[in-house]
């Protein structure tokens, strides 16, 4: 069976893996990204691949980055929190230095591709991934292959603006916004380190912050609304830490039913499988079908 070796970069850290040609994870690892020189960045990541080629024979090298990602050539028009990848192309640096093809995608757009390749998508050719975490993440599949708009932009669902505040949904609907508005209610200094369920307990006692949450949930379904009338996808699924609460499609759902004309436009409402294997899962996907093996 083929075997690929998948990045999946991320501002804090960089998991790595092997993956057969179904998308089973047969071995993985993770290291802490250091994304301001260009030179150490790719040091470390050809580490990994030359460990990986002594003991498996590789088809190529498949690679899930944030930010604005030219999927044919590989070239990063803007690369996130990867600050050495701006306006660089890792694809040209890794093929040249290794006798292995190398693909790359957005991270949003391979969390997509998982799902199609063998998650809640299989068999579905219209639907969106939108993923809540301290962003907003989104993939939008259309006849079966990913929106990647002119400037390959398209699927940034955390740049749209869903409420009177004009913030972005990065900034008014992702569990980072929860925690910075916990924050400040509860007047803890910034750097304090908070994770969303502490925010989902304290909501049990305290109204102030089940307001919060219940503010959180009207914007990110305004959101799912918007996607819907527009696209009419056949599924919008769900990704993120949050989405692994109990209750969290029905309460996504009861917000939706709120508004008039949802039953007229709804789509169906799911969760994603993969968490966070989604990148690997969906760079290797990538891969195969651009080489089709």
């Amino acid at each position: 069976m083929k075997r690929y070796i998948a990045f999946d970069v991320g501002g804090t850290k960089i998991k790595h893996g092997i993956l057969n040609e179904k998308g089973d994870i047969i071995e993985k690892g993770k290291y802490n990204t250091k994304y301001k020189q260009l030179d150490e960045f790719v040091d470390m990541m050809e580490k990994v691949i030359k460990q990986y080629i002594s003991k498996y024979d590789i088809e190529g090298i498949a690679i899930s980055l944030p930010g604005f990602i030219d999927y044919n050539t590989g070239y990063s028009v803007k690369a996130g929190a990867i600050e050495c990848l701006n306006g660089k192309n890792l694809k040209e640096i890794l093929e040249k230095e290794l006798n292995l093809p190398v693909e790359i995608e957005n991270d949003a757009n391979c969390a997509g591709l998982a799902e199609k390749f063998n998650g809640n998508a299989v068999g579905c050719n219209d639907f969106i991934c939108m993923t809540v975490g301290t962003g907003i993440g989104g993939a939008v599949i259309v006849d079966g292959n990913i929106v990647h708009g002119h400037g390959f932009r398209g699927g940034e669902l955390g740049f749209m603006i869903n409420n009177d505040d004009k913030l972005m949904m990065n900034e008014n609907s992702s569990t980072g916004t929860l925690v910075r508005e916990y924050k400040k209610y509860k007047k803890m200094d910034e750097e304090c380190l908070v994770e969303g369920y502490e925010v989902f307990k304290e909501a049990e006692k305290d109204e102030n912050v089940n307001k919060m949450i219940e503010n959180l949930f009207d914007r990110i379904s305004r959101g799912i609304f918007n996607l819907a009338v527009i696209l009419d996808p056949e599924k919008i699924l769900l990704g993120g830490g949050i989405s692994e609460r109990e209750g969290f499609i029905e309460k996504i759902e009861e917000k939706l039913y709120g508004y008039k004309e949802w039953e007229n436009v709804k789509v169906d409402i799911g969760l994603c499988k993969h968490g966070n294997d989604a990148g690997l899962i969906g760079a290797v996907y990538n891969f195969i079908k651009r080489h089709g093996k």
